[in-house]
């Protein structure tokens, strides 16, 4: 498991989303790593948000949403970032893998709901997540209903 956290950390290097950091990483049931990802935005939010009328002095830094006012989990209008987890599986099932009953491993708290589906359609059979409380209390009820193991780790 440590070398599966050494990898999440070099991920971290590439995360390009000014709200959260989040890597994941999936496992195949030999412990070799078939899919990465990370959450960053597929475009310029920046651009997306101005291009839809709002007005902010960009920092450079700060999550266009936040200089905007919102709490986390609002405007999420103004988001094209990919979630983690959702790359992971792209990454794994565009290099040829099969997810199914692999195990996931991710540096945040349980997943949001979108991501939950996204597992479990995939046919992930555990998940690995930080013991923080849930960011969307759905995503654990997905994961539970999909008979997916949740475990937590510290990472």
């Amino acid at each position: 498991m440590d070398s599966f956290k050494e990898t999440l950390y070099k991920l971290f290097e590439g995360v390009g989303c000014r709200s959260r950091s989040i890597a994941s990483l999936i496992v195949d049931k030999d412990g070799n790593v078939i899919g990465t990802g990370t959450n960053s935005p597929t475009c310029n939010c920046v651009s997306n948000a101005q291009s839809k009328g709002y007005l902010f002095k960009d920092d450079g830094k700060t999550c266009v949403r936040y200089l905007l006012g919102a709490k986390s989990g609002q405007m999420l209008n103004l988001c094209n970032a990919r979630h983690a987890e959702q790359v992971a599986i792209q990454d794994a099932h565009n290099r040829g893998y099969d997810t199914t009953n692999a195990t996931m491993y991710v540096t945040c708290e349980c997943p949001c709901s979108l991501c939950a589906n996204a597992i479990t359609n995939a046919g992930i059979k555990s998940i690995y997540i930080k013991d923080k409380p849930d960011y969307d209390p759905l995503g654990r009820e997905i994961l539970s209903q999909g008979k997916i193991s949740i475990h937590t780790w510290d990472i």
